[in-house]
């Protein structure tokens, strides 16, 4: 049976640090998850089409930040895997795929 791309990653050493970090800063404690965070309070239309106001849990605001972060296309995101926090692990993956890409790459 072929291994998923997430298991075939996930036995790379350098990813091994990057899923590590990753995972210490992909939370509202970070600066960049933070910035797509909604407001507590928000209003959506009901079932009837009428404007309803909601109140968000702290989880489902966070959920959502990490949904808009991840979508992101307007430097937010590319700010934050450079980010200090995770730069060095990101630095170390990309290494590893070149290193791998130049080992079974025929030479010219």
């Amino acid at each position: 049976m072929n291994k998923t791309f997430k298991e075939q990653i996930s036995d790379i050493p350098a990813f091994i640090g990057l899923h590590k970090a990753y995972r210490e800063n992909f939370n509202a404690g970070n600066y960049y998850v933070r910035h797509f965070m909604p407001g507590t309070k928000q209003i959506c239309l009901s079932e009837s089409g009428k404007n309803k106001l909601i109140h968000l849990k702290e989880e489902e605001r966070e959920e959502l930040a990490k949904e808009e972060l991840l979508s992101d296309n307007s430097g937010w995101f590319s700010e934050f895997v450079h980010d200090d926090a995770i730069r060095e692990d990101v630095t170390e993956v990309i290494r590893f795929i070149f290193k791998e890409y130049e080992k079974n790459s025929p030479t010219l």
